[in-house]
């Protein structure tokens, strides 16, 4: 995870009232995130906390990704969401009579994807061979495959990087529809050896990414491209007398 964020949406302690937790800036690149809320103590009459997700592109007009289920005990729930812009939040409703209280939290860990469930369905895998799966688990298995380019990105480029170009989102696109497929099962001497067919190709073409083999110009890394000042010294070559 070469440009993942952590970061907290609601501070520890005690509400009384429903509201909103803090704005955080993820940037424009990281689209998804893990999203935890950690419910520590309930008191009142029937007491139960709700917790939507909103995003936002300019801190002013929020749109709701996911909602949690109410939550009337202690415990701890959390989902990987996607389709997310720049900034993120938490909106929360206390329920319950006789004065309620919730003692809670909630955090946040951000991931760049270099190709999103979208992708894997355009590229790697036709809709209906995967339609029992959720959302949640085709991000799961795109941030596993995001993870596992990084390892080969990591050897070329300096990390994070600022902009990756159609093929990398395409080769991590099969990487992703490999996981789905072995998760559910798979038909390695039927039409589903092609996904791992791919997969192979795809790791293949990292690994020569990964040695400077393959060398998209698209691809911009975190390498400073200005001079900011300072002596510069040359020499001519060495003689060697």
């Amino acid at each position: 995870m070469a440009n993942s964020l952590a970061a907290t949406l609601q501070a520890l302690g005690a509400v009384a009232a429903s509201g909103s937790g803090s704005s955080v800036d993820i940037g424009t690149l990281r689209r998804a995130a893990r999203v935890s809320v950690d419910v520590l103590a309930l008191s009142g009459t029937n007491p139960s906390l709700a917790v939507k997700v909103e995003t936002s592109a300019d801190e002013v007009n929020w749109r709701t990704v996911y909602a949690f289920a109410s939550i009337t005990t202690a415990s701890r729930v959390s989902a990987l969401i996607g389709d997310l812009s720049r900034y993120v939040r938490v909106a929360y409703t206390l329920g319950g009579t006789g004065g309620p209280s919730v003692t809670w939290s909630s955090s946040i860990e951000a991931h760049v994807l270099y190709c999103e469930p979208s992708h894997v369905t355009k590229y790697a895998l036709p809709e209906h061979s995967i339609a029992a799966k959720t959302i949640e688990e085709r991000l799961e298995a795109c941030l596993a495959a995001s993870d596992e380019a990084d390892g080969f990105i990591a050897s070329a480029y300096e990390m994070p990087l600022v902009a990756w170009t159609t093929d990398v989102t395409m080769h991590c696109a099969y990487l992703a529809g490999a996981v789905l497929f072995g998760a559910r099962g798979a038909d390695l001497n039927g039409p589903d050896a092609l996904v791992f067919h791919n997969r192979d190709m795809a790791l293949k073409w990292f690994d020569r990414l990964a040695n400077g083999r393959v060398k998209p110009p698209g691809i911009v890394d975190s390498t400073p491209e200005t001079f900011e000042g300072g002596a510069v010294v040359e020499s001519s070559p060495r003689r060697g007398w």
